[in-house]
């Protein structure tokens, strides 16, 4: 019986420290990974930032873009991606790095599994801009 609880608490503790370094991972180890995208956080999303050129897409309307976007964010409203016949018009590079946020989510969602199943690699996906705790700029011109 006392060899059963060992045997147990071992193997808890293994599970515990995978599950540990799975979560620690660094941002970096993601780029390149194929047939997924990744939802980022945004402490990932700082880090990705500064460790990598990315391309931050804003896929809500001009009219919500102008409101107020994230700093360095590009303007591609998702009926542009859907309704685009080539996507590589928008999007050229199928290696670069694209990180996807919208108001809630859906789009950006939406966005990053659009380019995913066209091919592209390096998919991120920040998911709402309602709780970014970065600074918003508020200017009505396309980055």
């Amino acid at each position: 019986m006392k060899n059963k609880i060992i045997y147990v608490v071992i193997l808890l503790l293994l599970v515990l420290l995978l599950m540990i370094g799975y979560l620690g991972k660094d941002t970096k180890k993601f780029h390149g990974r194929k047939n997924t995208y990744q939802l980022l956080g945004y402490k990932q999303f700082n880090q990705l930032k500064e460790d990598q050129d990315i391309i931050l897409v804003d896929v809500r309307s001009f009219l919500e873009y102008s409101t107020g976007h994230i700093e360095g964010a590009i303007n591609i409203p998702l009926n542009s991606i859907t309704e685009s016949d080539d996507l590589t018009k928008l999007f050229p590079d199928k290696k670069a790095i694209y990180v996807f946020y919208c108001h809630s989510g859906n789009r950006s969602k939406t966005a990053s599994e659009l380019l995913l199943r066209a091919g592209y690699e390096n998919i991120f996906d920040l998911g709402s801009i309602q709780d970014y705790p970065g600074p918003i700029v508020k200017d009505s011109t396309k980055s």
